[in-house]
């Protein structure tokens, strides 16, 4: 209908009322008129004659405005509280994150809120290390207020000359002692890139930094390189470490290594020195422990001199059984080409060391062994029930608590430091018994001494795993 002109309206509704309303005869006058390219067709004609009719006249009809369902009352409530949660997210990302078209959300901001966006202010981002370079600064410039000069200033602080020198320098220059803006390189993550890596590595403790790097690409769209996290992680003083191995415990162990450590909260180191603590210990000639080290540079990593070579079943090993009390330690049992089993447990360990071993220690002497299966055969039981050894009651899967397993790895230790390092379990077997004889009563006393704290720790973990 636009491509005609008013006049040419006006001819149309002439000439259709001059052929008594008839729709042929009129496109035919028309056709007379406005030639053949510009002929209107019948509907348009009769469109032409309702509008004239209906309003009197053949102007087009103005629509009226389109009800605003964008900018309603609920939208602009839902944008104002977008903004104030995180004011720095793009008008691109809120109008994703709300559904709301961008040109809409601009109207709002701008006509409904009276909000423009404005470049963020630049400030230095203050680091937990920064919180104690500001007081220290302070406590240096106050010593200098009152009289000091900067060399002593510095040496109270434990800082060099030429750096307290700088600092002060810089705050007279520019008003603060932060460095100035512009110097290095701009850091490729906000503040809440940093707060998420840190986030998703605590939630994931076993993760790597490429899996937090792909999360956060797949969160936040910033691209970062594994170094990148492990520096972010690494502000926050959180470092990749390798794991404590400790025993699997499920909730029945924790219920009783909990009641262990109440049941026996009030006992004094008297009272422990009246227990035996006894246990078997596996001794290699390669036992690789992951302590030892090298001295290497780089690119020596495979160089012949910088490798230790492995062997099938640590090249040989022994079996021993000892055990050890707050004034004296026993002899050890060695189980070499032998399997431990009940019989010669009874055999070889309880009648000749710990049957003869009780009355040292008294009448209120106490057997500690762990719920091995040699340890707590019937005919063991029987024969400790005959004999009247009394036993503790050890829960299960409780090495941290058993004082004898700090003074193997002494053993262990000294055993690897032996000159010559045995080479055959013949030279291994002497060793051993050299290492035995090394550990000196003190050493076992002060492990001893610590015992209530070994059980009070397991009292604060509810059972669970200790530092021990």
């Amino acid at each position: 209908m636009e491509r005609y002109t008013v006049q040419q309206r006006v001819n149309i509704i002439k000439l259709y009322y001059e052929n008594d309303k008839s729709l042929v005869a009129t496109i035919r006058k028309v056709r007379a008129v406005f030639g053949g390219n510009n002929v209107p067709n019948s509907s348009t004609v009769k469109r032409l004659v309702e509008k004239f009719e209906a309003t009197g006249s053949v102007l087009d009809v103005k629509h009226p405005t389109r009800y605003r369902r964008v900018r309603s009352e609920q939208n602009v409530s839902r944008i104002r509280d977008s903004v104030a949660d995180n004011p720095k997210t793009s008008i691109r990302r809120r109008s994703q994150e709300l559904a709301i078209p961008r040109s809409s959300m601009q109207r709002i901001l701008s006509k409904d809120l009276h909000m423009h966006a404005y470049k963020i202010h630049l400030t230095q981002q203050l680091l937990p290390a920064d919180h104690r370079q500001r007081r220290e600064f302070v406590r240096a410039l106050a010593l200098v207020d009152n009289g000091s000069s900067q060399r002593e200033a510095a040496r109270t602080l434990g800082i060099a000359a030429s750096t307290l020198n700088d600092a002060i320098r810089r705050y007279n220059e520019t008003g603060s002692h932060e460095r100035r803006p512009g110097q290095g390189r701009k850091r490729c993550t906000t503040t809440q890139d940093d707060r998420f890596i840190v986030s998703s590595a605590l939630r994931d403790r076993f993760s790597n930094a490429p899996v937090v790097a792909r999360r956060l690409y797949d969160a936040r769209q910033v691209n970062v390189s594994r170094q990148t996290v492990l520096r972010r992680l690494s502000e926050h003083d959180i470092r990749p470490l390798r794991p404590n191995k400790v025993p699997q415990l499920k909730p029945a162990h924790k219920r009783k290594r909990l009641s262990f450590a109440r049941n026996y909260a009030n006992w004094t180191v008297e009272q422990w020195s009246d227990v035996l603590w006894t246990d078997e210990t596996r001794v290699s000639l390669r036992d690789p422990d992951g302590r030892q080290r090298v001295f290497r540079r780089p690119n020596e990593r495979y160089a012949p001199c910088t490798q230790v070579g492995t062997v099938q079943y640590g090249g040989g090993s022994i079996m021993v059984w000892g055990g050890v009390s707050y004034e004296a330690k026993t002899d050890l049992v060695f189980f070499q080409n032998r399997r431990l089993n009940a019989d010669l447990y009874i055999t070889d360990v309880l009648e000749d060391h710990v049957v003869p071993f009780a009355p040292f220690i008294g009448a209120n002497f106490k057997l500690m062994q762990d719920n091995a299966r040699p340890h707590v055969a019937r005919v063991v039981t029987e024969y400790l029930d005959h004999v009247g050894i009394e036993r503790l009651p050890w829960p299960a899967l409780s090495p941290d608590i058993n004082p004898i397993e700090h003074v193997w790895d002494m053993l262990k230790r000294r055993v690897r430091s032996h000159t010559p390092t045995p080479t055959c379990l013949v030279q291994l077997r002497a060793a051993i018994l050299q290492a035995w004889e090394d550990i000196s009563q003190e050493e076992i006393k002060t492990i001893i001494d610590g015992y209530p704290e070994r059980l009070a720790a397991v009292r604060r973990g509810r059972g669970g795993n200790t530092r021990y």
